[in-house]
């Protein structure tokens, strides 16, 4: 090759490497934008969060004669009605606003790459199974991106740690249908599996389960768990938060937690 020829081609490789390196500067500064934008979006939603308000059992029918307390979010769905609930677990940056879509084959990704008022974000928001009712069903499943500035359900891996799960076993999901507190029962990897597979898929759980599906359900998931944690049993309402996970393709972090109150249990995060 001449001399010539030769410096074309490093001059091309040259434009080919600084072009690649723009786009990944390009990419990064994005994704910290989108990072800041989410964290912003979640504080003043949290301003318009109101007073915590108690009602009678005639307000839901499962509830009977018990009070039940409420988080005032008229202020939060006058801006989303597709909100639903906001999220936390203490010490982490698990801090957030749910939102649903039922009735929408798309629900379960709209939000995938939107924030909460519907802009696009690489960071998303949490969100709840399409195929799920909110205020009927048993197990919810909610979803969320795994961030690697630690921000929404990145902190889901720390439960890999008993030490963790021991100093957090509690997790605040407060609705527009009632405050709850849930204990975590299980947190482990796992993948999405083909369509043919028989293996366990937790996503495949989503709504109102019946005793065997419930109790299998449970069963599986305290079996992919490597430390004890308090049982769960039929009638025990649970919500299952899944991210993803990079063990292996298509991998997945979930952790799986029962109701045990209705008790307002929104605490202002530091974090």
């Amino acid at each position: 090759m001449s001399v010539n020829k030769k410096k074309k081609v490093l001059d091309l490789i040259m434009i080919v490497s600084f072009l690649a390196v723009l786009i990944i500067f390009f990419l990064f500064m994005n994704y910290l934008k989108d990072n800041k934008e989410n964290e912003e979006i979640a504080d003043n939603l949290k301003d318009l969060i109101g007073e915590t308000v108690a009602t009678g059992g005639d307000a839901t029918e499962e509830c009977g004669e018990e009070e039940i307390e409420y988080v005032d979010f008229s202020n939060i769905l006058a801006v989303n009605l597709d909100f639903v609930g906001w999220l936390q677990i203490q010490d982490t940056a698990i801090d957030y606003p749910v939102v649903y879509r039922p009735d929408d084959t798309q629900g379960s990704y709209y939000y995938l790459k939107r924030d909460f008022y519907g802009n696009s974000n690489s960071g998303g928001t949490l969100f709840v199974d399409y195929r799920n009712n909110v205020r009927e069903d048993n197990n919810i499943i909610i979803y969320g991106h795994k961030m690697r500035a630690g921000t929404m359900f990145a902190a889901l891996l720390k439960y890999e740690d008993e030490e963790f799960y021991k100093e957090h076993k509690y997790i605040s999901f407060n609705t527009i249908y009632g405050c709850g507190t849930y204990e975590v029962i299980a947190a482990f990897r796992t993948n999405v599996k083909s369509a043919n597979s028989d293996d366990f898929k937790y996503y495949d759980y989503a709504g109102n389960l019946s005793a065997a599906d419930y109790e299998e359900y449970v069963g599986n998931c305290k079996n992919l768990t490597s430390y004890d944690t308090a049982d769960a049993e039929d009638g025990e309402r649970l919500i299952t938060l899944s991210t993803c996970a990079y063990h292996t393709y298509n991998g997945r972090f979930v952790v799986v937690a029962k109701q045990i109150n209705q008790k307002n249990s929104y605490v202002e995060s530091e974090n």
